[in-house]
């Protein structure tokens, strides 16, 4: 913890991408040094420290080109290890199809820099999507998408980066429509590892998960009924249909026309309270219909008097603020609107504190991961780790003999222990409890649930040597078991590369499947699932 502290404080202070490499190679350097301490928990935290830097080699960077609500948006984690420039053919791909797109290399050390991340991901989605959040998806025509984000996923690791925590709505996600109700379609290249016994747990995973959508559908259905007649909501359901809220307020479409209304009409003047209401209205009209009242104004003050129950509620009166300050109708003056942020602030860190400390399982990372998977997946982790630090090691510390340090402190065991470490340091946040420790189970079902709403591509290649081309086919078998509905996906193995070199390679081949994609509509598949072949 203290060494992912100080890490984090270096690296946070760096004034720009020079200095930031700067510091990297210092960090580096020492981390390598401290590697060859006598003392065995040294020796632990620097190859943690270290691999977690070679699996972050832009640390935190994120690159934004023209996100926009009225354009198309892709959002692309690029591959472990990898730089935001490995992404460039990708990048000019999407671009000549007029996306705006978000790219970023995944970061999983220094926590200070992982979490700024997610915020700052979560900021650009929530501009890309505007006041189509939640409105529904699926492709509208050859150029690309007609609502939502296409989820671009780059080797096995970016989904359990982010889909877990995105799901479960973690504070920097906070606001942000679930990936299932914006995310219109996904490429997923250089993924999944999925042996037999992990794809037995997704597949359990995603049984529970489908029991549960029928459990709430069944009680949302009666809690529609009984709400028609006045019924009392639940805290958490209250809270949930604040956060709807919150997010079609604070959209910059609808920001800019109730701008737009207070420049046209007199403020208090009867011509603007009823453009106004209108404006409110409109944007409430789906989260109304979601939670079962009326789309009218009748609805609205239903839905009020339902709430009203929860005045004395804290956290009820703090959202209940947030969104009278995003519809302009907070009248505290700006120092007590500073201190009240403020003091969320403070009280958002002493909770997420404390949750850490509850959430931590006991023996984390000790390499029981690694008991409940099979010998060649766990193979295929310790070589992706053994490759992005030896990597690592070249860039910043080239006087190191990298083969020496890895013979010395590098035997498979320990990396696969030490990657499931990192990626189970997200504290548990939107993983099932029954397979807390495996956040690439719970990356991979998150995908796969994905796959009941939108269509998808599995780019992956014979040559990996990385992810079996098996694992791939077998991920997608268990999508068309498990989660037949609206979307299909299709696997295309045609290109023959090396793990993460699939569009530098061959950048016409995954053109034409990324194309083929964007054109298929969410309710027209094209051929089975699993299908492997050329593109037609």
């Amino acid at each position: 913890g203290a060494l992912d502290v100080a890490a984090g404080e270096a690296l946070w202070g760096a004034a720009g991408p020079a200095e930031l490499e700067d510091c990297t190679g210092v960090l580096v350097r020492e981390l390598a040094d401290l590697a060859n301490c006598p003392a065995a928990s040294a020796r632990h935290s620097a190859l943690h420290a270290l691999l977690g830097l070679a699996l972050s080699r832009s640390p935190g960077a994120a690159c934004v080109q023209e996100v926009a609500e009225d354009r198309p948006c892709v959002l692309i984690l690029g591959h472990a290890g990898g730089e935001l420039e490995d992404l460039r053919p990708q990048l000019e791909f999407y671009w000549s199809r007029g996306f705006g797109t978000i790219s970023t290399i995944p970061c999983f050390f220094p926590r200070a820099l992982r979490r700024d991340q997610e915020v700052r991901l979560s900021r650009e989605l929530k501009n890309a999507l505007g006041s189509s959040c939640g409105d529904g998806h699926g492709i509208a025509c050859e150029g690309g998408l007609g609502k939502g984000v296409l989820l671009h996923l780059c080797g096995p690791l970016a989904a359990a980066w982010l889909l877990p925590r995105w799901r479960s709505s973690a504070a920097a996600f906070e606001g942000l429509p679930a990936p299932e109700d914006c995310v219109s379609a996904f490429i997923w290249e250089g993924g999944p590892l999925l042996d037999a016994p992990a794809a037995a747990r997704v597949a359990s995973l995603l049984s529970a998960e489908a029991a549960r959508r029928r459990a709430g559908a069944e009680a949302g259905a009666e809690a529609g009924a009984a709400r028609s007649s006045n019924a009392r909501l639940s805290s958490e359901e209250m809270l949930k249909m604040q956060r709807d809220l919150q997010a079609r307020f604070s959209s910059d479409a609808f920001q800019d026309r109730l701008d737009d209304l207070e420049q046209a009409h007199e403020k208090g003047s009867a011509r603007f309270l009823a453009e106004r209401n209108a404006l409110f209205l409109e944007a409430q009209i789906p989260i109304l219909k979601k939670y079962g009242f009326e789309p009218s104004q009748k609805g609205v003050l239903d839905m009020l008097k339902a709430g009203a129950q929860w005045s004395s509620n804290p956290d009820f009166c703090r959202m209940r603020d947030r969104l009278n300050d995003l519809l302009g109708l907070s009248f505290e003056g700006s120092a007590e609107s500073a201190r009240r942020l403020e003091a969320a602030r403070r009280e958002l860190t002493v909770a997420l504190q404390g949750r850490r400390q509850q959430d931590k399982p006991a023996g984390s990372g000790s390499g029981d991961n690694g008991a409940n998977c099979s010998e060649g997946r766990e193979d295929s982790y310790a070589r992706l780790a053994a490759r992005c630090l030896r990597s690592l090691l070249a860039r910043y510390a080239p006087e190191v003999d990298i083969e020496s340090f890895m013979q010395e402190h590098c035997d498979s065991r320990l990396l696969q222990d030490e990657l499931h470490s990192l990626l189970d340091s997200f504290e548990g946040e939107g993983i099932d409890s029954d397979c807390h420790h495996d956040a690439a189970t719970a990356g991979a079902a998150a995908v796969a649930a994905l796959s009941s709403r939108v269509s998808g591509l599995l780019l992956c290649s014979e040559q990996d040597e990385v992810v079996p081309l098996g694992d791939v086919e077998r991920f997608a078998a268990l999508v068309h078991a498990h989660c037949r509905g609206a979307g299909e996906v299709v696997v295309n193995g045609t290109v023959a590369a090396a793990h993460g070199r699939l569009w530098q390679t061959d950048r016409d081949a995954c053109a034409r499947a990324a194309t083929r994609l964007l054109r298929r509509g969410a309710s027209a598949a094209e051929g089975p699932v699993g299908r492997r072949g050329p593109d037609r």
